[in-house]
């Protein structure tokens, strides 16, 4: 799985959503847009990210009893995990699973937001390329006989 660029297939704009969010806005977003991560931007700067809230930092939450009209500063992580548009998928992979993570932030050269890269991509990557493979073997097959 190696070789194939992050910007090769990063194709949907990320959810982004200012940094005194309240977390029933965050969650609104993420059922309304269907993602399991939203990116919080400061209102200066609205291309840096400055933290990411999953679904899993949601449910912690409303396991927890934490208003949902609290601050996602509250949740939010602001380590960021994050990969460029020139790493490949399989640093992609790694990356997740270094640092348990299900989502990547993608970002340019001048480290501003680009994207996000999840885990369903990366196996729907993975998948994409055994069926071509599979294609390739049966062709290769035919010409063969």
């Amino acid at each position: 799985m190696t070789g194939i660029k992050i910007k090769e297939f990063v194709n949907r704009k990320p959810v982004v959503l200012p940094v005194d969010s309240t977390i029933r806005e965050v969650a609104q977003q993420m059922s309304l847009k269907n993602v399991g991560l939203v990116v919080l931007v400061d209102g200066e700067k609205p291309r840096i990210p400055v933290g990411v809230v999953s679904e899993r930092d949601v449910v912690r939450a409303v396991a927890k009893g934490e208003p949902l009209d609290a601050s996602v500063k509250t949740i939010a992580s602001t380590k960021l995990v994050t990969i460029g548009l020139e790493d490949d998928v399989g640093e992609a992979a790694s990356k997740m699973l270094s640092n348990n993570v299900r989502h990547l932030v993608v970002l340019d050269d001048s480290k501003r937001l680009v994207g996000v890269v999840s885990i369903r991509d990366i196996v729907r990557e993975q998948n994409t390329l055994r069926m071509q493979a599979r294609e390739v073997e049966r062709e290769r097959e035919l010409e063969g006989d």
